[in-house]
């Protein structure tokens, strides 16, 4: 699963960049298949994911799709498989001599995996500087706290001219600000 969400070699070299990275992809990597883990699909939760991001409507502004349910009912197992899954998918697609592929980034945020993880800043912080080097962007991510959320819609847009930008994150409910409690998302 590491490969199914490929960092660059200069936020590889940071080390929080890095283990940020590899947190994440770790707890993705335990809820797919293995000796130790079954898991079994929900067909229909995985075609509400296919065509929320169909290439067909993937241009269409929406509101965001909520995966829901109580605690332990496999909501993770069910992202981190299908991420998995697509991430196959769009690696053939690309291989194939007379397909055109899309340049798509996958962010992947586990809210809880780590103390970092719950605080919307350092999540925004991550998104930001992985979209920038995946994307290329010449933007700087601000260090400021309070600038990051002004920031954040910016970094998106100049990402999409670019290509395709699907973020995962599990857990929202349990992210946290840094900022008087306001909401900085």
């Amino acid at each position: 699963l590491h490969d199914a969400l490929p960092i660059s070699a200069e936020l590889r070299h940071s080390c929080i960049g890095e283990l940020e990275h590899d947190l994440h992809t770790a707890f993705a990597a335990k809820r797919v298949p293995s000796e130790d883990f079954v898991h079994v699909q929900d067909e229909s939760v995985v075609a509400t994911l296919n065509e929320f991001c169909s290439e067909a409507t993937f241009q269409e502004p929406r509101e965001p799709l909520v995966l829901f349910g109580p605690t332990g009912c496999g909501k993770s197992s069910a992202l981190a498989n299908w991420l998995s899954q697509r991430r196959h998918v769009a690696l053939r697609r690309s291989r194939s001599a007379n397909s055109a592929s899309h340049d798509e980034f996958i962010f992947w945020h586990v809210v809880g995996c780590s103390r970092q993880s719950t605080f919307v800043g350092h999540m925004l912080r991550r998104l930001m500087t992985e979209l920038r080097h995946h994307f290329e962007l010449s933007r700087e991510v601000s260090e400021s706290e309070e600038k990051l959320s002004w920031d954040f819609p910016r970094f998106l847009e100049l990402a999409v001219r670019k290509g395709r930008v699907l973020m995962v994150i599990d857990g929202p409910d349990e992210l946290e600000e840094l900022l008087d409690r306001k909401s900085v998302v």
